[in-house]
């Protein structure tokens, strides 16, 4: 089932081992195009958990979207982001209808 309102797309990227001289890796895209909501937190949510204003986002997707703590977000409104968190997964308990990542700016 489709999140209603998922008005952005973004590009996702994931860091991934790369063959070469010694371990390197590089973000390397893994979807284009991805339905999403990307919205600034509230003053309010920032200042109760100590976080940056202007940098810090929430970023939500359908739930069947692989999206993990570090890939990076290229979104359609302009903003690069940088996944810092997600919602636990647990066994057999369904995510309801959506998947609310936690966001900050790249370089920030």
């Amino acid at each position: 089932m489709a999140v209603p309102l998922l008005l952005h797309t973004t590009n996702i990227r994931r860091k991934q081992k790369v063959a070469g001289k010694g371990v390197s890796s590089q973000y390397v895209s893994i979807a284009t195009g991805v339905k999403c909501l990307v919205i600034p937190q509230t003053d309010n949510y920032n200042i109760t958990r100590d976080w940056v204003f202007g940098q810090d986002y929430i970023a939500i997707f359908d739930v069947d979207i692989d999206i993990k703590a570090g890939d990076r977000l290229e979104a359609s409104t302009g903003v690069n982001l940088v996944v810092s968190g997600r919602p636990a997964v647990y066994k057999d308990v369904p995510l309801v209808a959506h998947i609310e990542c936690a966001c900050t700016t790249e370089g920030a």
